[in-house]
């Protein structure tokens, strides 16, 4: 993952979703994390986290396809994604 630093207003979008299946189906289909963040502490004291994607062309669809259940990834791929989403995870919270 790429550590992209970013000045106010420059104009710079990402694709973003606090879903981390959705990220990790992203991952697994070869698309580029920019960065991932805390978003807010919950009641149970777990944070709820943003994933922001660099933006392509055709990950809204991906993502509107995972949504719909028509998204094919490879299970493999899937699930060594949401280990390495949950040990980044674990990390913040270490913070």
């Amino acid at each position: 993952m790429k550590e992209i630093i970013r000045k106010k207003g420059d104009g710079i979008s990402s694709f973003d979703t606090d879903d981390l299946a959705l990220a990790a189906a992203l991952l697994s289909k070869g698309y580029e994390m920019i960065c991932m963040h805390p978003k807010e502490k919950s009641r149970s004291s777990n944070f709820s986290f943003v994933y922001h994607f660099v933006p392509t062309s055709t990950i809204q669809k991906v993502a509107e396809d995972w949504k719909n259940r028509k998204l094919k990834v490879d299970e493999k791929k899937f699930m060594a994604e949401v280990m390495n989403l949950n040990y980044e995870m674990i990390a913040w919270s270490s913070i």
